[in-house]
C-alpha cells in the first residue's frame, strides 16, 4: 500500500512561494521526499530515527542544498521553528500520540500546519484474525484521532480515509513484507504455529488474485489558526 501515494495528492502546493519552510518526519529512504522536492521550498528538514535510512535517502535523491538532516525520535527530539510538517504513515508509530502533537506544536510557526497520515483501525484486520493477536502498534479511531487534534489546540483543516484490499501472491510473502515494516512478530510463534497461522490465511483469505489483507488509512490536515 503506497501511503505516500495518498498523503501526495492531499499536500499543499499552490500559493506557497519560495520561502516555505517544511520538516519531513520519519522520511526514510526519501518515499514521500520526492514529492517535496518537486515544490517550491526555502529550506527542507528531513528528519529520521534511522541514520541508515537517511544514508539510502541520500544516495538515492538528488538534494538541493538548502536540504538538512535532523536524526532522532520525533517524538521529543528537539526542533526548529516550520511552517509545515509532513509525515507519511510515521504517527502511528508514536507512544504518546496527544503528547507528540503538543511537542511538535512548539515547532510550528503561526499559522502553521501538520500534514499527515496514519493507519486506520481496520488495517490488516485479517492478518490479526488469522494470528489471533492483537497489532503490535496501538492503531486509534477517527475520533480518538479528533480528541487528540482538538486537545491539543489544532484546527482539522481537512480528513479523508481510504481502505484497500491489497493482494500478496501467498500468506508467506505477506508475512515477509510484513515482518520488514514491522507489523508481523513472527518471533512469537514457533514453527507449529506458524504453520497453522499460514493454513488459517489461506483457508480464509485467499482469492485467484492471491491471499489479500486490508489497508485503512486516515489522512489529516491541521493547523494553528
Amino acid at each position: 500500500f503506497q501511503a505516500e501515494d495518498g498523503i501526495r495528492d492531499r499536500s499543499p502546493s499552490r500559493g506557497l512561494g519560495d520561502v516555505y519552510k517544511r520538516q519531513e518526519l520519519g522520511c526514510g529512504t526519501g518515499l514521500f521526499t520526492r514529492h517535496l522536492l518537486t515544490l517550491p521550498i526555502k529550506n527542507l528538514i528531513l528528519n529520521d530515527i534511522s541514520s541508515a535510512m537517511v544514508e539510502i535517502l541520500k544516495f538515492r535523491l538528488k538534494l538541493p542544498r538548502y536540504t538538512r538532516f535532523l536524526i532522532g525520535n520525533a517524538e521529543y527530539i528537539s526542533m526548529e521553528k516550520t511552517d509545515l510538517i509532513c509525515a507519511n504513515a510515521v504517527f502511528q508509530w508514536f507512544q504518546n500520540p496527544q503528547s507528540s502533537l503538543f511537542h511538535l506544536k512548539n515547532s510550528l510557526n503561526n499559522k502553521g500546519t501538520i500534514l499527515f497520515s496514519t493507519f486506520g483501525t481496520e488495517t490488516l484486520k485479517e492478518f490479526r484474525q488469522a494470528a489471533n493477536m492483537n497489532s503490535p502498534i496501538t492503531l486509534y479511531s477517527l475520533n480518538q484521532w479528533k480528541n487528540f487534534i482538538k486537545n491539543t489546540g489544532f484546527t482539522l483543516k481537512l480528513f479523508e480515509s481510504e481502505k484497500r484490499k491489497i493482494f500478496t501472491p501467498n500468506t508467506m510473502k505477506l508475512i515477509k513484507n510484513l515482518q520488514q515494516i514491522g507489523a508481523a512478530p513472527i518471533k512469537n510463534f514457533n514453527v507449529g504455529g506458524l504453520r497453522k497461522l499460514i493454513r488459517y490465511y489461506d483457508k480464509h483469505f485467499s482469492t485467484k488474485q492471491g491471499v489479500y489483507a486490508t489497508w485503512e488509512l486516515y489522512y489529516f490536515s491541521i493547523s494553528l489558526e
